[in-house]
């Protein structure tokens, strides 16, 4: 039990990279801005380039790992994301910041990919769905935590600090890892990295039909998740007209829903099946769409009502997202790094979609942010529905190992 509740803490802290690297330096971008002299929008290209190439590098360190081992992988990544963090805070120009964000976006990766096929390679069945549980539980600590020690850090000492906070974590975490962490892929079991075997096994994962809804079915759910991160700075000081120490209550009502749901998913993976936990969580979903579309079209955003539909949202897909997650990755028990891999590239290409296209589109307009939040419910469960409905696709076979 002590060892799983250390691999659940080193995987979460790993997962936790992305966040933070996305939401403590949320209340800096108009620091960023005047320092560097840049304008908002080139700002909001810094988190821009990091979602994408963090999307683009989600496709290989499943593969990487199958080939190289867990460990190794996450070990290499992390360090990279170190030297990116200690980069960004030395940043002379905003060239120099976007270079090293960059950087960040193609090492963070590795935690949240690698680290679902570590618990898929030592808990079998609903052990991996509870594990799952209780590492998204933790994991949902950074959204709220991040911009709260981020602001703080920019009022007392300026943008930079947040990327030395970074570094210093990054580096704690890689120490921690390599203490810790366990290599859960035998040398017998890891596939041979030939260009044209992982060539034909992206294709026959990403064109197998059940896979692919699946996968859009879990991103489309997070939209509503990523458009309230991606448009957190505005959302904070210029719809709500709270100050850059304010964002807690933006993302602690968020993260206290996702932990809660997180939480009572774990308690009922051995009891509920995963189907039906997974409908449960798309009503409660439902609920806090509709409430919220209620809310932004009735009254004048306030606090805490206008953050409390995104709680229960959140409470609803942590709810269901572990079956979600683990459900579709089983659809390749050999190769679930790869499965892993492509799963991450859908839900954080969808991200950083969200944030270059939808969200300048519905900043400081709660009514346009309520409403892509429905569409993209709309839109996942009508995916999930579709890739989880027997006879309907036709690609049924699974990759095998090289």
């Amino acid at each position: 039990m002590k060892k799983q509740w250390a691999l659940v803490w080193i995987l979460s802290g790993l997962s936790m990279l992305g966040a933070f690297s996305i939401d403590a330096y949320l209340p800096s971008f108009g620091d960023i801005g005047a320092s560097l002299h840049v304008d908002r929008e080139h700002v909001q290209q810094t988190l821009s380039i990091y979602l994408f190439t963090f999307a683009f590098m989600m496709l290989f360190y499943g593969t990487l790992s199958d080939t190289f081992g867990r460990r190794r992988v996450i070990l290499w990544a992390v360090g990279g994301y170190v030297a990116g963090s200690v980069g960004a805070m030395c940043a002379p120009s905003f060239y120099w910041l976007l270079g090293f964000r960059a950087l960040q976006g193609l090492s963070a990766g590795a935690g949240s990919v690698v680290g679902r096929a570590v618990i898929r390679d030592l808990f079998p069945g609903q052990m991996g769905q509870k594990v799952m549980s209780y590492v998204t539980m933790v994991f949902s600590l950074a959204p709220a935590v991040a911009p709260v020690v981020g602001g703080w850090l920019q009022v007392w000492y300026g943008w930079r600090a947040v990327f030395a906070f970074l570094s210093l974590a990054s580096l704690a975490m890689w120490i921690a890892a390599w203490k810790v962490l366990p290599e859960s892929l035998a040398v017998e079991d890891r596939a041979p990295l030939h260009l044209r075997s992982m060539i034909r096994g992206y294709w026959r994962v990403a064109s197998h039909g059940d896979f692919l809804l699946r996968s859009l079915g879990i991103g489309l759910g997070f939209a509503g998740f990523s458009l309230y991160i991606s448009t957190g700075s505005d959302f904070v000081m210029h719809v709500l007209h709270l100050p850059e120490t304010a964002f807690a209550w933006l993302f602690i009502p968020i993260i206290i829903g996702m932990s809660a749901g997180s939480a009572l998913s774990a308690r009922l993976a051995m009891k509920f099946p995963p189907t039906r936990l997974i409908w449960i969580a798309y009503g409660v979903m439902a609920t806090a769409t509709i409430a919220n579309l209620l809310y932004a079209n009735l009254c004048t955003p306030a606090i805490p009502w206008a953050v409390l539909p995104g709680m229960v949202y959140m409470f609803g897909l942590a709810l269901g997202s572990p079956a979600m997650t683990l459900r579709t990755m089983d659809l390749f028990p050999a190769a679930r790094g790869l499965a892993a891999s492509l799963q991450g590239f859908v839900q954080m290409l969808l991200f950083a979609l969200m944030s270059a296209i939808v969200a300048p589109f519905v900043l400081g307009d709660i009514r346009k942010l309520s409403l892509s939040v429905a569409i993209g419910w709309t839109l996942s469960i009508l995916c999930w529905r579709l890739g989880t409905r027997k006879g309907l696709v036709c690609h049924r076979e699974v990759v095998e190992e090289a």
